[in-house]
Protein backbone atom coordinates (compact mmCIF):
# COMPACT_ATOMS: atom_id res chain seq x y z
CA UNK A 1 0.00 0.00 0.00
CA UNK A 2 2.72 2.79 1.13
CA UNK A 3 4.47 1.52 -2.98
CA UNK A 4 1.21 2.78 -4.36
CA UNK A 5 1.12 5.77 -2.19
CA UNK A 6 4.81 6.82 -3.50
CA UNK A 7 3.98 5.79 -6.96
CA UNK A 8 0.71 7.90 -6.96
CA UNK A 9 2.63 11.08 -5.25
CA UNK A 10 5.78 10.60 -7.98
CA UNK A 11 2.58 10.68 -10.65
CA UNK A 12 1.21 13.43 -9.63
CA UNK A 13 4.87 14.95 -8.59
CA UNK A 14 5.74 14.42 -12.64
CA UNK A 15 2.40 15.64 -13.50
CA UNK A 16 2.43 19.51 -11.91
CA UNK A 17 6.33 19.44 -12.91
CA UNK A 18 4.87 19.08 -16.71
CA UNK A 19 2.04 21.36 -16.30
CA UNK A 20 4.59 24.16 -14.64
CA UNK A 21 6.80 23.56 -17.59
CA UNK A 22 4.40 23.93 -20.28
CA UNK A 23 2.89 27.58 -18.40
CA UNK A 24 6.87 28.49 -18.37
CA UNK A 25 7.14 27.68 -22.04
CA UNK A 26 3.95 29.68 -23.07
CA UNK A 27 4.64 32.47 -21.01
CA UNK A 28 8.35 32.77 -22.94
CA UNK A 29 6.77 32.27 -26.20
CA UNK A 30 4.30 35.02 -25.55
CA UNK A 31 6.79 37.41 -23.74
CA UNK A 32 8.98 36.50 -27.32
CA UNK A 33 6.46 37.74 -29.57
CA UNK A 34 5.51 41.40 -27.64
CA UNK A 35 9.17 41.41 -27.92
CA UNK A 36 9.60 40.87 -31.27
CA UNK A 37 6.09 43.30 -31.81
CA UNK A 38 7.74 45.37 -30.01
CA UNK A 39 10.77 45.58 -32.28
CA UNK A 40 8.89 45.58 -35.83
CA UNK A 41 7.30 48.84 -34.61
CA UNK A 42 9.90 50.67 -33.63
CA UNK A 43 11.70 49.48 -36.99
CA UNK A 44 8.43 50.86 -39.13
CA UNK A 45 8.82 53.96 -36.89
CA UNK A 46 12.41 54.40 -38.21
CA UNK A 47 11.79 53.55 -41.85
CA UNK A 48 9.09 56.24 -41.67
CA UNK A 49 11.57 58.62 -40.58
CA UNK A 50 13.73 57.89 -43.18
CA UNK A 51 10.98 57.81 -46.06
CA UNK A 52 9.77 61.50 -44.80
CA UNK A 53 13.42 62.37 -44.96
CA UNK A 54 14.25 61.07 -48.08
CA UNK A 55 10.65 63.03 -49.22
CA UNK A 56 11.67 66.00 -47.96
CA UNK A 57 15.18 65.97 -49.59
CA UNK A 58 14.09 64.87 -53.07
CA UNK A 59 11.93 67.52 -55.19
CA UNK A 60 10.96 67.45 -59.12
CA UNK A 61 13.47 70.16 -59.32
CA UNK A 62 16.19 68.03 -57.49
CA UNK A 63 15.66 64.85 -59.76
CA UNK A 64 15.79 66.76 -62.99
CA UNK A 65 19.12 68.48 -61.76
CA UNK A 66 20.00 64.88 -61.19
CA UNK A 67 18.74 63.48 -64.37
CA UNK A 68 20.33 66.18 -66.29
CA UNK A 69 24.02 65.60 -64.60
CA UNK A 70 24.26 61.99 -65.66
CA UNK A 71 23.66 62.71 -69.16
CA UNK A 72 21.74 61.28 -72.00
CA UNK A 73 19.31 58.99 -71.11
CA UNK A 74 18.59 55.81 -72.89
CA UNK A 75 16.00 53.10 -72.29
CA UNK A 76 17.06 49.65 -71.08
CA UNK A 77 15.54 47.73 -73.43
CA UNK A 78 16.12 48.31 -77.39
CA UNK A 79 13.09 49.32 -79.63
CA UNK A 80 11.38 47.22 -82.07
CA UNK A 81 13.22 47.91 -86.02
CA UNK A 82 12.30 50.13 -87.41
CA UNK A 83 9.55 51.80 -84.52
CA UNK A 84 11.06 54.68 -82.98
CA UNK A 85 9.03 56.75 -80.14
CA UNK A 86 7.89 60.00 -80.66
CA UNK A 87 9.02 63.08 -78.44
CA UNK A 88 6.55 63.69 -75.74
CA UNK A 89 6.62 67.18 -74.68
CA UNK A 90 7.83 67.66 -70.66
CA UNK A 91 4.73 67.95 -68.65
CA UNK A 92 5.74 69.48 -64.94
CA UNK A 93 3.32 67.25 -62.78
CA UNK A 94 4.49 69.02 -59.44
CA UNK A 95 1.28 70.92 -57.78
CA UNK A 96 1.57 74.68 -57.67
CA UNK A 97 1.71 75.92 -54.05
CA UNK A 98 -1.32 76.87 -52.55
CA UNK A 99 -1.84 80.61 -51.94
CA UNK A 100 -4.80 81.19 -50.30
CA UNK A 101 -7.08 78.13 -49.06
CA UNK A 102 -10.55 78.03 -51.73
CA UNK A 103 -13.86 77.13 -50.71
CA UNK A 104 -15.02 73.88 -51.91
CA UNK A 105 -18.27 74.37 -54.23
CA UNK A 106 -21.65 73.16 -52.42
CA UNK A 107 -21.91 71.10 -55.06
CA UNK A 108 -19.09 69.11 -54.33
CA UNK A 109 -19.75 68.41 -50.80
CA UNK A 110 -20.98 65.02 -49.18
CA UNK A 111 -24.36 64.55 -48.36
CA UNK A 112 -25.25 62.35 -45.72
CA UNK A 113 -28.69 60.53 -45.26
CA UNK A 114 -30.82 60.40 -42.05
CA UNK A 115 -31.15 57.02 -40.71
CA UNK A 116 -35.06 57.36 -41.53
CA UNK A 117 -34.31 58.50 -44.68
CA UNK A 118 -31.94 55.18 -44.85
CA UNK A 119 -34.99 52.60 -43.60
CA UNK A 120 -37.44 54.65 -45.83
CA UNK A 121 -35.94 53.47 -49.17
CA UNK A 122 -37.24 50.18 -51.09
CA UNK A 123 -34.63 47.41 -50.39
CA UNK A 124 -33.79 44.93 -53.56
CA UNK A 125 -35.29 41.59 -53.37
CA UNK A 126 -33.12 39.21 -52.79
CA UNK A 127 -32.40 36.72 -55.97
CA UNK A 128 -29.64 36.29 -58.58
CA UNK A 129 -27.54 39.43 -59.33
CA UNK A 130 -28.00 41.46 -62.07
CA UNK A 131 -25.50 40.47 -65.20
CA UNK A 132 -22.37 42.53 -65.78
CA UNK A 133 -22.42 44.18 -69.11
CA UNK A 134 -19.64 43.64 -71.46
CA UNK A 135 -16.76 46.18 -71.69
CA UNK A 136 -16.28 48.20 -74.45
CA UNK A 137 -13.27 47.50 -76.28
CA UNK A 138 -10.21 49.50 -75.41
CA UNK A 139 -9.56 52.27 -78.43
CA UNK A 140 -6.60 52.58 -80.57
CA UNK A 141 -4.25 54.94 -78.92
CA UNK A 142 -1.64 54.81 -80.97
CA UNK A 143 -0.39 57.85 -83.94
CA UNK A 144 -1.01 57.43 -87.11
CA UNK A 145 2.50 57.24 -87.84
CA UNK A 146 3.03 54.23 -85.26
CA UNK A 147 -0.15 52.70 -86.96
CA UNK A 148 1.42 53.33 -90.48
CA UNK A 149 5.22 52.00 -89.26
CA UNK A 150 2.90 48.62 -87.72
CA UNK A 151 1.69 48.29 -90.78
CA UNK A 152 5.05 48.40 -93.05
CA UNK A 153 6.78 45.66 -91.02
CA UNK A 154 3.82 43.59 -90.67
CA UNK A 155 3.83 41.87 -93.90
CA UNK A 156 7.90 41.33 -93.19
CA UNK A 157 6.94 38.94 -90.59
Amino acid sequence: MFAKAVVLVLALGGCGCTLLSMRQARLQAASELVRIQLNIRQQDEHLWKLRTRIAAAVTPDHVRSMAANIGPLRPLCPAMPGLTPEPRQFVDIAPAPLRSPTPVPAQSQIQFESQAQAQAKPKTPPGPAPTAKPRPEPKDQRTQTQRARLATLEPQR
